[in-house]
């Protein structure tokens, strides 16, 4: 029984050690999520959703967000996604954004994300993102 008893603590001090080190690892080193949310004419009936599409993203843990429109920047790196007064306006250009790609909001994120209701002929250049659509 002793040596059992003994396995148990070392094997309860380890597992705890690990996930003690990944937790201080994950908080002071968040993953870098990138959001890009289309605010074109085209989402205006799609607006609504927008919302509860970031506060869901938001409660990811150990990561930090920035978001970007079709527009420009909204704000760099934090910990919740936040539109603002954000509106619909304008025509869509998505092709502005990818512009963008070479900055180092855009290189330094380990995800990216683009929220439109864009049509899939549209979203040719944009591999590698993950796409949310209404």
């Amino acid at each position: 029984m002793r040596p059992f008893l003994i396995w148990l603590i070392v094997a309860i001090a380890g597992f705890a050690g690990v996930g003690g080190y990944w937790h201080t690892h994950l908080t002071e080193e968040p993953r870098r999520v990138l959001v890009v949310v289309d605010a074109s004419y085209p989402m205006d009936d799609d607006w609504g959703r927008v919302g509860g599409w970031l506060r869901n993203l938001s409660q990811q843990r150990y990561a930090s967000f920035a978001l970007f429109t079709d527009k420009g920047k909204v704000h760099g790196w934090r910990g919740q996604l936040d539109l603002g007064a954000t509106r619909p306006y304008a025509p869509r250009a998505l092709d502005r954004v990818l512009q963008l790609s070479g900055t180092t909001d855009f290189e330094s994120a380990s995800r990216r994300i683009l929220i439109t209701n864009a049509p899939a002929k549209d979203l040719a250049a944009w591999s590698g993102w993950d796409i949310i659509r209404p």
